[in-house]
């Protein structure tokens, strides 16, 4: 996913919460890397996307 700065973390939260309900042990890994450039995307379907994610969260 492509997200801006501020939702990042609160993708990643949530979808730790859903992956471990429970906190327990788990054999997966949730992580964020900067972005420095981005090409090759219609930049009006991340807005849209990112508006999207807002509504939900």
């Amino acid at each position: 996913m492509v997200l801006e700065k501020g939702l990042s973390l609160q993708v990643l939260k949530a979808i730790q919460s859903l992956l471990m309900p429970d906190n327990e042990d788990s054999q997966g890994l949730v992580f964020t890397l900067p972005l420095e450039h981005l090409g090759g995307i219609d930049t009006s379907q991340i807005e849209k996307f990112q508006q999207h994610l807002r509504e939900v969260l």
